[in-house]
């Protein structure tokens, strides 16, 4: 899905200024967890490959994240290894909310995959890497559906996160984002 989030910089830097605040000097690894419910998330406008659709492809889901927080001997984050999923998911019509995938399809299977942060001496996040099964649906009378299922690894070169490591990651192409819409017209 184009508008799913895969990791939060902005959550990651300011974890890291709070842990570096509250615990200067600490060097064991801290555990954290947390969840977010997402509703309504648009996911694709069906519109685009037929006029006739005038809805949106739209999914709920809850994300969950946990894992360790790694210090060096100053007490600065260094690493974050984690563990993220997401469960609980709807993919329904906008318009039309009763016209979704059935709640037994595969695509209730939680997606999960493990990911790694590293962080520089001023705390930036400069290295991120995920492993796992990010996306995956199943269509009715089309079948399995898997996106960003592999390895992604992005570094930081100062201005802006470079892609530079993929495995078998791709978007949904137009014939697999047609078989969606069309089975939730």
């Amino acid at each position: 899905m184009k508008t799913m989030i895969k990791f939060s910089s902005l959550f990651l830097l300011g974890l890291a200024a709070f842990l570096m605040a509250a615990s200067a000097g600490a060097v064991k690894p801290e555990s954290y967890a947390f969840s977010e419910v997402t509703e309504g998330e648009y996911s694709f406008d069906c519109s685009e490959l037929n006029p006739e659709w005038n809805f949106w492809w739209v999914a709920d889901y809850t994300y969950s994240e946990s894992g360790h927080l790694h210090f060096n001997k100053d007490g600065y984050l260094v690493r974050v290894n984690g563990f993220s999923s997401f469960t609980e998911i709807a993919n329904y019509n906008s318009s039309d909310p009763s016209k979704r995938i059935p709640a037994n399809a595969k695509d209730q299977t939680p997606h999960h995959y493990h990911f790694v942060v590293l962080f520089d001496e001023t705390g930036q996040d400069v290295y991120y890497k995920e492993t796992g099964i990010y996306y995956k649906i199943t269509v009715p009378g089309y079948g399995n559906l898997e996106v960003d299922s592999g390895m992604l690894e992005y570094e930081w070169n100062g201005a802006e996160w470079v892609l530079t490591k993929i495995t078998k990651q791709r978007p949904l192409d137009d014939e697999e984002l047609y078989a969606v819409c069309s089975f939730l017209q």
